[in-house]
Order: C-alpha cells, then structure tokens, then sequence
C-alpha cells in the first residue's frame, strides 16, 4: 500500500454509509494486493511478480539525473539504481525503509539507493519539516549522516517534532547550534519542492514511489511491497 498524495479535506461522512464504505475498502485494498503481486496463485506463499518495464522515453529520460546533490547508499557506480520519493511521516515509507536496508546489504556492490523527498504535507504536517531536517544534517555532517538520520527518523516517527529533530541530530554528530541556523534559513525549501515535481513526473501519486533503473529500462513500484516483491523486481533489474 501507499500513502495517496492530498490536496482537500474529506467530506462530512454519513455514519449509514460507514459498514458499506468498510467493505468496499476492504475489496479495494484486496485487489491491490492481489494486483501489486502479479502471478500469485491461490495457496502460493512465494508469489514471483512481473513487474512492468517502462519505456525509457516515459521514465527513465524524464526522471532527474542521480548528482551529487542526491543521497546515495550503496556504489555510486553500482549497475541498477533505486530512486525511493519518500515521506518521513508515512507509515507505508517507515514500512519499505527497512526492506530497502535489506536490498542494499544484500546487493552493495550492483546497486545503490537514492532518498528523495515527497512530504505529503496535508497529512502529515511533520513531513516537510523532516525532509529540511534531514538535508541540514546532511550538509552539516555529509552523506553518511544523513542515512544515519533518516534510519534514526523512522525508527522515531511516532515522536516527530521540533524535539526529536534535534535531539536525532545530536546523536548523528552534528552541532546543535548549527542545526537550528539551518532550520530556519530556507535553504532547502527549493531543493525539496524540485524532489516534489520530479516525483509527480514520474508516475508518483502517493509515497513511498520507487523506481528501479537499469540502463535504458524503469521498474516502478508503488507502495511498500513486501521483501520478496522488491528483490524480485531488483533481481529482474540485475539480471538485464
């Protein structure tokens, strides 16, 4: 599942329709499911998707160029690169975070792993100013500070805040009056908002929104899909 990027508030909600509205949701979340893993069969525990390969005219040669002003884990030369668009305030993100960890350990040499921000800040209001956070300490303590940071952000979603920024940046090593000075300079108002529309380019209508690339080929994956699924696709990826 993902979490659907927002613009409005929900309507009233008439309490008489709530048992259908339950059911139908859950008909909808079963068919994603079921869809988000193509090939599953009844009884089959290890479900192999297919994932769809996108042409590179409609991904791959829209997507922005992997710089030195993205954080990347893994070999920067490695083979097939992940680009995540991720909100530290989303459940489903802190869900496929730990997923990715395993891919990289797994594959550190073949591919490496690409945080993006997509704070979906109509509902999470803390998303944005995780996503600053994140980059202050990035500039402030380098790249490996900011992986640091961000494992240690969705280990802490459920305090995010002013306090918890702070106090997670201390644990990575950065200064604390530095960090502050950041937080309210705006530095990276513009860089986050660039993430923002290059995610919507590429397909992205909720987070997490991953794309696997592998020369001129783009797997996306929606939603936090579990173990299997990522390393089939990262697996198809490698094999090409």
């Amino acid at each position: 599942m993902e979490e659907p990027v927002t613009t409005r508030s929900a309507p009233a909600v008439n309490p008489y329709l709530v048992p259908l509205s339950i059911v139908v949701a859950g008909m909808c979340i079963a068919a994603a499911l079921y869809f988000s893993n193509t090939g599953a069969s009844m009884g089959n525990a290890n479900p192999t998707p297919s994932p769809e390969v996108v042409p590179a005219a409609n991904i791959a040669e829209v997507i922005d160029p992997v710089t030195d002003e993205d954080h990347v884990r893994g070999n920067a030369s490695a083979k097939v690169t992940i680009i995540e668009y991720s909100d530290f305030q989303c459940p489903f993100c802190s869900t496929l975070h730990p997923t990715l960890k395993r891919v990289m350990e797994e594959n550190a040499d073949d591919v490496r792993w690409v945080y993006r921000h997509f704070p979906l800040e109509s509902i999470h209001p803390e998303a944005r100013p995780a996503a600053i956070a994140s980059e202050c300490v990035a500039s402030l303590g380098g790249d490996a500070a900011f992986w640091n940071y961000a494992d240690k952000l969705f280990e802490n979603q459920s305090t995010l805040g002013s306090a918890t920024f702070a106090s997670l940046a201390t644990e990575v090593g950065v200064d604390a009056g530095a960090f502050a000075n950041c937080l309210t300079s705006g530095e990276f108002e513009s860089k986050i908002d660039a993430h923002m529309t290059d995610a919507v380019e590429v397909g992205g209508t909720g987070t997490p929104h991953t794309i696997v690339l592998v020369g001129d080929k783009a797997y996306p994956i929606k939603g936090a899909l579990p173990y299997a699924s990522v390393k089939a696709v990262v697996d198809q990826a490698l094999a090409e």
